[in-house]
């Protein structure tokens, strides 16, 4: 801190002014100075202009300037926010001991003692001066000249700063402002619904510092976009929610706190635009700080007032509830990403069962026809799906499906093929193809981008050995002979693309018989492609080898390829939906 006295001359009389900066650590300097207007016989003249009504009613003004403007412009020495008020409404010329007002061509005039104005007018002590509806009271205050004549010393300087920073109506006991953050940090810890918790700060701030006309709760979303995430006004009709960026962004760069007293004459923010345009005068930031992640938002408290200004001890209030404010909202930010969390595993979970009942979950029975399915998501949910549906004759159609991607997407289109499916095969006995189309059509209508799903229908008949095959984009069934031969009837060459690909694509129904003693595998490349800790894929080759040496039973081969698969991947957990769907003809 350092104080700097100078004397100039001014119609007849001597000016003393005292200057003090405060140089905060993480800040740039601000000045307050101070005018006293002294009589030739050394006493010393404090003008002031006091509100005697509205909602700022108690302010004082100390005349501390030559001129003193008043008015709704930024720059006016005594700033009212009036909407009939001129911008540069009327002056006080400061003339030797003498102070004289004049009406600078408003509107609606300048009012002394009743009686508008004309021209420059004297004040004199306890005049009353009306502007719009706002009321002053004009004081000039004399006092006895100071021992050891003109000599001024730093005690004396900061007494005039005092007296002459008009604050005195607006500021608060130390332990009230203890008692408002201790409020603060009461909400915090008991609050963790950010949408009231950040008013509550809000309201404590108000609290701490009378002065405010604005408090936010400013954050950075994924996108660096700067929310008002929280705001409030001291006027109820004030709906201004414009900050300034310079201030804020600088704040957060710098990671620390910012206080400016004047911040239209501020160097740091001589640029911003909007610092005039929003007519803020003083203003305080502090950043939200969490360990070592970037700041994440900022506190703004600021002011109209061009005497109300905020202190170096205003700053380091703000910042102390900062630090504390950070630290609720990461726990209480925490606290809504578990909640979330747990709304979708919950979600999740009733999705799975959802999606569980569209497969079946009895095996059909149709002697001498055996049946064996197992399914199993990589996720909560999957895309794949196999069904049984019984179709007229008594044939058994059996159809698997495996949705392109994973998770919710997936398990989404594999409900709606799983529909339509089942209703293709019902509309259309007897044409397998044509059940394909439909379920090719209705899923290139859905319009589902990078969506489709690869298909393989089988129609078997329990009284003969006859066996149709639709393939759209699948891999081929593989079929055991009785004598343990392989084939696999679908070959790429006679395969469709997979359903929602091409609309309207003609497939072909493929011929094929299931003997006595044979059995026909139908799986999805989650099964194939298999890995185990060491991105060792199980192969086909592996599915081939167990089919052809394990008994001709659905069941015992299902259980068998299962089984070898397990071994296989050594509990590692699967990155793709795994389903099979085993028939067998008893010998």
């Amino acid at each position: 801190m350092e104080a700097a006295i100078g004397e100039w001359d001014f119609a007849g009389s001597k000016l003393t002014a005292g200057v003090l900066r405060l140089i905060p650590a993480s800040l740039e300097w601000l000045e307050l100075a101070v005018c006293d207007t002294e009589t030739p016989t050394g006493e010393r003249v404090t003008a002031t202009l006091q509100i005697l009504n509205g909602k700022t009613a108690g302010t004082k003004h100390t005349l501390t300037h030559p001129i003193t403007r008043i008015g709704r412009h930024p720059e006016c020495e005594i700033q009212i926010d009036i909407s009939a008020a001129s911008r540069f409404h009327a002056h006080v010329v400061q003339d030797g001991v003498a102070y004289l007002i004049e009406d600078l061509g408003s509107r609606n005039k300048t009012y002394v003692n009743g009686k508008p104005t004309e021209g420059k007018v004297p004040l004199q002590d306890n005049d009353r001066v009306k502007i719009c509806d706002l009321l002053f009271v004009f004081r000039a205050d004399k006092t006895a000249p100071a021992a050891g004549g003109d000599d001024i010393d730093g005690s004396q300087v900061l007494s005039t700063l005092a007296s002459a920073s008009s604050l005195d109506a607006f500021k608060v006991k130390p332990e009230a402002k203890l008692r408002a953050i201790l409020e603060i940090s009461q909400a915090m810890g008991l609050e963790l619904n950010l949408d009231k918790l950040l008013p509550k700060m809000l309201e404590g701030l108000f609290k701490i510092f009378p002065q405010a006309d604005r408090a936010m709760v400013i954050q950075r979303d994924d996108h660096d976009r700067l929310i008002p995430r929280a705001y409030r006004h001291r006027k109820a009709s004030d709906d201004d929610i414009r900050f300034s960026r310079t201030i804020v962004r600088q704040a957060m760069e710098q990671r620390e706190s910012i206080l400016s007293a004047d911040a239209l004459s501020d160097e740091r923010f001589s640029l911003s635009a909007s610092l005039v345009d929003m007519r803020i005068r003083s203003v305080i930031v502090s950043p939200l700080l969490v360990a070592d992640r970037p700041p994440f938002g900022v506190m703004v408290v600021d002011t109209q007032s061009a005497s109300q200004k905020f202190e170096g001890d205003d700053l380091q209030i703000l910042a102390a509830v900062a630090n504390q404010a950070a630290v609720a909202l990461e726990v209480a930010r925490m606290h809504e990403e578990v909640v979330v969390q747990e709304r979708m595993n919950r979600e999740l979970t009733l999705a799975r069962d959802v999606q569980r009942s569209f497969v079946p979950t009895t095996m059909p029975k149709r002697e001498p026809l055996k049946f064996w399915a197992y399914y199993e998501a990589a996720g909560a949910v999957g895309g794949d799906y196999y069904d049984f549906i019984n179709l007229p004759g008594g044939k058994t159609a059996v159809m698997l499906g495996d949705v392109s991607g994973k998770g919710v997407p997936a398990a989404l289109l594999m409900a709606k093929a799983s529909s339509d499916a089942r209703v293709g095969l019902l509309t259309h006995p007897g044409d397998p193809a044509g059940a394909m189309s439909h379920l090719n059509n209705a899923i290139c209508a859905a319009n589902l981008e990078g969506k489709f799903m690869t298909t393989s229908l089988c129609i078997v008949e329990p009284e003969t050995t006859a066996m149709q095959i639709v393939n759209a984009g699948h891999m081929s069934p593989i079929i055991r002979r009785s004598n343990g031969a392989l084939i696999e009837p679908a070959d790429p060459d006679r395969s469709g693309p997979p359903v929602g690909v091409v609309e309207d694509y003609p497939y072909e129904v493929i011929e094929a018989e299931l003997g006595p003693g044979e059995v026909v595998v139908i799986f999805s490349d989650g099964v194939s492609d298999a890995m185990n800790a060491a991105s060792q894929e199980y192969h086909i080759d592996r599915i081939r080898e167990i089919i052809k040496n394990s008994r001709c039973d659905a069941a015992v081969l299902g259980e068998a390829l299962l089984a070898d698969v397990r071994r296989h991947v050594a509990g590692w957990q699967p990155f793709d939906d795994m389903t099979m769907v085993v028939v067998s003809r008893s010998a």
